[in-house]
């Protein structure tokens, strides 16, 4: 894993249990480009275009994130996600994957769900473990393969324009720290 690559990883894990433990559950999506800034999205706000758990909202997922990754010529990228495993246990995670790397970096770690207060209308998270990291084959991951060679079809372009366009103002672009320049 390259430095930027690695930059990218830890602060999106540090900043994902930041946010988890103030703000609550979501996803985020994160990119760096060739002049090493870094791109922020919170891909939950996608809901209010697709269902994101229907077929047609995570295509519609995938299809913007791959045109992101192309338009802005990504050289890494993240995604943070949050699963439950057998026996109820909740691991959060955040996956690193490097445009010219055939393998992909994830740190992952253990959490625990705060008890619901009256009126919650979504599930806090109320602590984080320490994170552990495991590697592996990029295509096998959840949203590793964004960097092959797969085209967006150009019926789909036009519409991914236009939802760039209305996601622009929530995406943060800013230097990645630590990255060096």
């Amino acid at each position: 894993m390259n430095k930027v690559t690695s930059a990218l990883l830890f602060e999106m894990g540090n900043y994902y249990r930041d946010f988890l433990l103030k703000n609550g559950i979501a996803k985020l999506f994160s990119w760096v480009d060739q002049n090493n800034h870094q791109y922020l999205l919170m891909t939950s706000w996608l809901n209010e275009y697709a269902d994101m758990d229907s077929p047609a909202g995570r295509e519609l997922e995938d299809d913007f994130l791959r045109y992101l990754v192309q338009k802005y010529d990504a050289k890494c990228y993240s995604r943070t996600s949050m699963w439950a495993q057998e026996g109820g246990l909740i691991e959060v995670g955040v996956l690193a994957v490097e445009k010219d790397s055939p393998t992909a970096t994830m740190l992952y770690a253990p959490a625990e769900f705060a008890e619901p207060k009256p009126g919650d209308t979504q599930r806090k998270v109320a602590s984080i473990g320490e994170y552990k990291a495991s590697s592996g084959d990029r295509d096998k991951l959840a949203l590793g393969w964004l960097f092959n060679d797969k085209k967006i079809e150009e019926k789909k372009i036009a519409a991914l324009e236009v939802l760039l366009k209305e996601m622009e103002p929530r995406i943060v672009n800013r230097p990645l720290p630590t990255a060096g320049q």
